[in-house]
């Protein structure tokens, strides 16, 4: 019995607190106008969260602010920071006299946040991204701009700033023989000219040769085409077409 009456007690001193009424996470929407495709976080030094606007989500309480950063496309960020506040409810801790604020402070029930934040865009212009740091070290020196533009007869690093380039050489020289192209002025002359291409020719068949031509070859091997010719003397005699063909 004497615990019963104790437990009851406990229930009547914590029977109007906040941790019991509003709990100790809340779910918080955030949404953004004047801007789609958006990325916010909102996050203090103990909780972090990642919202896609609109996008709901549950929220732990804390007695901290947060700081919801939103990004939005064309380089446009906002940065906002949310009190919490007081519920209502944390204000019934005076039916326990007050015992029960302790465990709403303890537990981060009696900080309550928005329900609804709306980040606004509207107005806020595109801007463009800053330069990345080492472009200052060529403000500083305009002279080494040059060097790193990939370009016919341009140094590519900077350490061949001070290569002589070697001009190039016109074709029709080349062909003249004047000995400035890739090979050199010493390059042989074969090289420098082109040799004369002989035309290859495949000698005859002997008459009396056993060997079968490419055509009597052909002719053997598809007789009811070419009328089944076989050797190589019979290459020139006609074809009867009329002839009914032997299966």
């Amino acid at each position: 019995m004497i615990r019963q009456l104790r437990y009851a007690a406990v229930a009547f001193l914590l029977a109007s607190c906040s941790t019991l009424v509003d709990g100790q996470i809340q779910d918080v929407t955030i949404e953004t106008q004047g801007a789609k495709n958006t990325l916010c976080y909102m996050q203090n030094r103990d909780f972090s969260f990642r919202f896609y606007p609109p996008q709901t989500l549950k929220v732990t309480k804390s007695p901290d602010p947060y700081t919801i950063r939103c990004l939005a496309p064309g380089n446009r960020e906002k940065t906002v920071v949310v009190e919490p506040k007081t519920p209502d409810s944390t204000f019934f801790n005076i039916s326990n006299a007050g015992t029960g604020v302790a465990v709403d402070h303890l537990s981060a029930a009696m900080y309550e946040l928005p329900d609804k934040i709306v980040i606004s865009f509207e107005g806020m212009q595109p801007q463009s991204y800053p330069q990345p740091p080492y472009n200052e070290f060529f403000d500083d020196h305009p002279e080494l701009k040059g060097v790193e533009e990939f370009r016919p007869g341009q140094p590519a690093l900077m350490r061949d700033g001070g290569t002589t380039v070697p001009g190039l050489t016109k074709r029709e020289d080349l062909d003249a023989g004047s000995g400035t192209g890739l090979l050199g002025a010493d390059a042989p002359a074969a090289e420098k000219s082109a040799a004369p291409v002989t035309e290859v020719v495949a000698p005859p068949v002997p008459s009396n040769s056993k060997s079968m031509s490419a055509d009597s070859l052909t002719k053997s091997m598809n007789p009811h085409i070419f009328g089944g010719f076989s050797t190589p003397a019979a290459i020139g005699a006609p074809v009867d077409m009329t002839a009914p063909s032997q299966q």
